[in-house]
């Protein structure tokens, strides 16, 4: 009976120990409650915790859009190399994340960020959902891995942060509360670009320097140093956010969708290309340079893609605006295809029954001859008898 009792108590250890480790270890995704206005476009970081080992995912973020208005959306801290995507832009209401890399990643940081702002003003709390794909998160064994994801919180009022929560702040938790518009964030580079002389963020030496100056910068244009960062790579990721933002607003505002589409599949005929994602290394700047300039005969004011940004981000944006309507074209064709497809479906079950209508008939008629034959030969039988 001691033994016994024994046994049973270290059981009953042994699941505490492994749930209290499994709480701890638990992958989660979230995003600190955040306040939004009408006016301006706040940056709101999505974060990983407690990762110890990741090399996939997809994230599905689902948000209402009579409420909340998302202009863009893009690289974290978490996802800068690897192949990072989204389908956002083409379904209202609902867009998946997806990244995947060569190497594991084993780090905590941010996946991506949502630029966004209210669409009108709301008396609750609004709820953002954030859900995984489980087939699509994986590790460097591609094995699953969990995660928890929490959905995200719009506050219907302004939440001061605890003298903890500012002292504790970093990079992956910019602008939590205040609102910052994508042009104040490329003001404050491009003034610091020039205080440093230089022209492009991947021509700057002193890092650190750059900075500070650029956390001086944004205090002045914005009034507040709630959106100081301490890293060169967040800076990188809320210009590319910014100005991704800012493009696809002033494209989306002032050229027609075909026009925007006639401009890209022009200048990847020009490459021998048929898709963004199968250009070639040395066609990929002459392809980003003839989108440009097919989509300035439209609007002379869109922003020059082939000097302000990378070519692999440069592609990534007009990827976006391309996909979608590639998309829409695609849904198209495969709602014709299914709806050919059930037409023909319909036609061979009518031919079908037709001829197993025209054998039964067949059949019934033979059948009816033969009984016929055979009562006359008994009628004839009979009178012989």
């Amino acid at each position: 009976m001691k033994k016994s009792l024994i046994i049973l108590l270290s059981l009953i250890l042994f699941l505490q120990i492994n749930t209290i480790s499994f709480a701890v270890d638990v992958v989660t995704v979230s995003a600190d409650t955040t306040y939004l206005t009408k006016e301006q476009l706040t940056l709101i970081p999505i974060k990983i915790k407690n990762n110890s080992g990741l090399m996939g995912f997809r994230i599905t973020v689902e948000y209402p859009t009579d409420k909340i208005d998302i202009r863009s959306v893009s690289r974290g801290d978490f996802t800068s190399v690897g192949n990072f995507s989204t389908n956002f832009g083409i379904n209202d209401g609902k867009f998946d994340v997806l990244w995947n890399n060569t190497n594991e990643v084993e780090r905590d940081g941010t996946l991506f960020l949502v630029s966004a702002q209210l669409k009108t003003e709301i008396k609750e709390d609004v709820t953002i959902k954030l859900s995984f794909s489980q087939r699509d998160t994986f590790d460097e064994k591609y094995e699953d891995v969990y995660i928890e994801c929490n959905n995200m919180v719009i506050s219907s009022y302004y939440i001061e942060p605890s003298i903890e929560e500012s002292n504790t702040q970093n990079d992956s938790t910019i602008n939590k509360n205040l609102s910052i518009d994508n042009s104040q964030v490329l003001e404050a580079i491009k003034i610091t670009l020039n205080q440093n002389k230089v022209d492009s963020l991947s021509k700057v030496i002193s890092k650190d320097e750059f900075v500070e100056n650029f956390n001086k910068n944004l205090e002045t244009i914005t009034g507040t140093d709630a959106h100081n960062v301490t890293s060169f790579e967040t800076i990188i990721s809320m210009y590319n956010s910014a100005y991704e933002g800012e493009f696809i607003k002033e494209v989306s505002n002032n050229v027609d969708s075909y026009k925007i589409q006639a401009s890209i599949e022009n200048a990847l005929k020009d490459c021998n290309a048929q898709s963004v994602d199968k250009l070639q290394n040395k066609d990929k700047s002459a392809f980003i340079e003839k989108v440009e300039k097919n989509l300035k005969q439209y609007d002379n004011e869109i922003p020059s893609l082939s000097t302000d940004l990378d070519t692999e981000t440069a592609l990534g944006i007009i990827g976006k605006i391309y996909n979608a309507q590639d998309t829409h074209i695609s849904e198209s064709g495969n709602a014709i295809e299914n709806k050919n497809n059930i037409g023909k479906n319909i036609f061979y079950i009518v031919l079908i029954a037709i001829i197993l209508g025209i054998i039964s008939i067949f059949a019934y008629c033979k059948k009816n001859k033969y009984k016929t034959k055979f009562n006359q030969r008994s009628g004839k039988n009979e009178k012989q008898l």
